[in-house]
């Protein structure tokens, strides 16, 4: 504020320098800073795409990896011989007189550890083809009540889910997929288990764990302000960073419509991620870069200031010393701005 009241208190000569040689201080950090910002916000947009499309590569990864892990799952399970002893045994009914309960107990303590060394899994159960229960590792069911549990409805000779499913191939049924009827309370994936000689003699029903899934996710990404959602091959959305609700259909169309969301295909799973940032975050990113380049032009136009008038001060220093000595008394006295008259002569 001193230097700017001594600026003013100066002859009109040095005030005219002193604007002009601010005006280009001005204008020429203006424009590199406005430079500067295109620059940074087309590498920051690119960066930011990069990202996203990075993010649903390894979602798709991470749905690839996860059936992958099911798959070596299911033939692990069929490998078990107790398992093998039940599907031998003549008993069709869970009654306990029937079947071997030291066998049986085995069976489920094998679905427990199996369960324990894989921390996606929720809970674990086996159907062995044509028999009336199921084998999990809480316990063992009736056929009825475990179908009943998770589709409300009477297990059906026809179905998809008590057959032998082919080679690498599974079922997928996501959480609240079916509105009109009581859904698993976790994703369940279906696969058949094979013995030794590729023989499939029963279904492995796998309840995943959306928990671990979430903490699974967030540690491969690594990146707490990106949204992401995660959907099976009928376009049902299997997991994702926020709540959404489980009848909104369009969510997956709205995602593709949108340029803020990247997508990638899992090549083994078919399951699609998507990966990008919602509006209000992009719009509060940049607010907060706007008004950091406000800041910063501010700050260059207060700091023109002194550095305008300690260049203008020695510019001026000869053509102020030359205008004295040329200049008479009567000259100065008159009030005259004698610098001028001098530049002028």
């Amino acid at each position: 504020f001193m230097k700017t009241f001594r600026v003013i208190k100066r002859s009109h000569t040095y005030r005219r320098m002193f604007l002009h040689t601010y005006a280009q201080y001005a204008a020429f950090s203006l424009l590199v800073l406005l430079a500067a910002g295109l620059i940074l916000f087309y590498q920051d947009s690119r960066t930011v795409r990069n990202n996203t499309r990075q993010t649903a590569a390894n979602l798709a990864y991470y749905a690839d990896d996860l059936l992958s892990a099911c798959q070596k799952l299911s033939a692990n399970v069929g490998q078990s011989s107790k398992l093998l002893e039940l599907s031998s045994n003549a008993a069709t009914d869970l009654d306990f007189s029937l079947l071997d309960s030291t066998t049986l107990f085995s069976a489920q303590h094998n679905l427990v550890s199996a369960k324990a060394l894989n921390l996606f899994v929720a809970t674990l159960g086996v159907y062995l083809y044509n028999k009336q229960y199921v084998v999990s590792d809480y316990g063992t069911l009736t056929l009825e009540s475990f179908y009943q549990s998770i589709f409300n409805m009477s297990p059906g000779v026809f179905s998809e889910y008590l057959r032998p499913l082919g080679y690498g191939s599974f079922l997928f049924v996501p959480q609240g997929a079916v509105e009109e009827t009581r859904t698993p309370q976790h994703p369940l994936v279906v696969l058949s288990v094979i013995d030794g000689n590729s023989t499939r003699y029963g279904n492995l029903f796998i309840f995943l764990d959306e928990r671990q899934m979430q903490e699974d996710i967030q540690a491969l990404l690594n990146n707490d302000d990106m949204e992401y959602y995660l959907f099976d091959q009928k376009g049902e959305l299997i997991i994702s960073s926020s709540a959404v609700e489980n009848n909104d259909v369009s969510l997956l169309s709205r995602l593709k419509g949108n340029d803020n969301y990247q997508s990638s295909t899992g090549k083994y799973s078919g399951w699609s991620g998507f990966a990008g940032y919602s509006e209000s975050w992009l719009r509060h990113r940049l607010h907060v870069r706007l008004w950091s380049l406000v800041g910063i032009c501010v700050f260059l136009l207060l700091l023109g200031f002194p550095l305008t008038y300690v260049i203008c001060s020695k510019n001026y220093a000869p053509i102020r010393e030359l205008a004295h000595i040329v200049s008479s008394p009567e000259d100065s006295a008159d009030g005259r701005d004698i610098e001028y008259e001098v530049l002028k002569s």
